[in-house]
């Protein structure tokens, strides 16, 4: 780690600590951030990119950010750390960074397509748009890492080759998601084409809204969703543009731009239930007439989907040590579906009394389930 880089990782890491110390949380108004020990943060930023990075068009955004940043919400804080993590992501691929920023006149020839690998299926049906608007079916038109032919060639390093695609004058397409932002890959290759000066416009997946967007993009540079269709018109008109290619006829852009939009919504419900995420917790015990045991139970559904729970069984332990294995019964089961988003209570009583186990003396519990969609 060279020392310039050593000492970005040591700012950003500071900034989170600086964060959480003097973060102040509102119900009715934005949270935000404020105090000296920020304020001593953000001076020793400015510091150190005057001393680093005086002519670098970053400082500004830097600078820009900064002026609001104290007491006024949490995006100029996002977007400080934004340029550090770029700046840091510049020296991690050894890029030339005083080299920077100085475009050629040449046109843009090429697409990088920025992408996290768990949305490659999205992808495809965005390269196969593309192909409808024109786009040459090869390496040199379209970089995208995740498909055979568009991908890094056999036997070129990895991330040589990047570099070089950023050498060059590219559009850079960010396929923006919450596994996007999960990607440090991806927001190396976000770094990269702020820092180079690249082109570039956001496609924001399902799920994913303007108001998530952070870090190295600019929101109010041209951004769409996949469902947009005007959006859709906008963006082949300005590919066409770009690229100087012929434009097709419009019934037949209306055709593939119809099979796009049935494409992602087909992946949109498939990913509502492959996403589906579920768990159930136990809150407590407590006896009941007979010895019979009333467990309580969090039945909570974090996913896209209704689900209902096909097998539940329970390990509870008391404070002495002394377990309980609960198998709950089906027909308690499928009288409760749990809907999307849902965190539902249920009580679910055992049908007599099991080993030595003291309901009054619940210490913890472990769930074992499964669950299928309802519909």
């Amino acid at each position: 780690m060279n020392d310039r880089k050593k000492i970005l990782n040591s700012l950003i890491v500071n900034g989170e600590d600086v964060k959480n110390k003097n973060y102040i949380s509102n119900v009715n108004s934005p949270s935000y951030i404020k105090g000296l020990e920020y304020e001593n943060w953000i001076s020793q930023c400015q510091g150190v990119l005057e001393a680093f990075y005086s002519n670098h068009p970053l400082k500004n955004k830097f600078h820009e950010a900064s002026k609001s940043a104290v007491g006024q919400g949490l995006s100029h804080y996002d977007t400080m750390q934004g340029v550090l993590k770029a700046l840091e992501s510049m020296e991690e691929m050894g890029i030339v960074l005083e080299s920077l920023g100085k475009k050629n006149n040449k046109p843009i020839d090429k697409i990088f397509i920025s992408h996290a690998s768990e949305d490659a299926e999205y992808v495809r049906e965005i390269i196969q748009l593309l192909n409808d608007i024109g786009i040459k079916k090869n390496r040199q038109s379209i970089f995208c890492s995740s498909f055979p032919g568009y991908d890094i060639p056999v036997g070129e390093p990895i991330y040589e080759y990047i570099k070089k695609q950023f050498e060059e004058n590219v559009l850079v397409l960010f396929i923006l998601s919450d596994k996007y932002y999960n990607s440090a890959a991806c927001l190396n290759e976000m770094g990269a084409t702020w820092v180079t000066s690249q082109v570039y416009h956001s496609i924001l997946l399902p799920g994913f809204e303007f108001s998530n967007i952070k870090g190295a993009i600019d929101p109010t540079k041209i951004s769409f969703k996949t469902n947009d269709k005007l959006k859709l018109n906008g963006f082949r008109k300005e590919i066409i543009s770009l690229f100087n290619l012929e434009s097709t006829d419009s019934d037949i852009w209306e055709q593939d731009r119809e099979k796009f939009l049935e494409n992602i919504e087909k992946l949109t419900q498939a990913d509502k239930y492959k996403n589906s995420h579920y768990k159930i917790e136990v809150s407590g015990t407590k006896g009941r007439t007979g010895e019979k045991i009333e467990i309580e139970l969090r039945f909570i559904n974090l996913g896209e989907a209704p689900i209902i729970f096909g097998e539940v069984n329970l390990g509870l332990e008391d404070e002495n040590g002394n377990i309980l294995y609960v198998e709950i019964d089906e027909d308690f089961l499928e009288n409760i579906p749990v809907y999307q988003k849902e965190n539902r209570r249920e009580v679910y009583v055992t049908s007599g009394k099991e080993s030595q186990f003291n309901p009054r003396r619940f210490k913890l519990g472990t769930t074992n389930c499964t669950a299928s969609n309802l519909f």
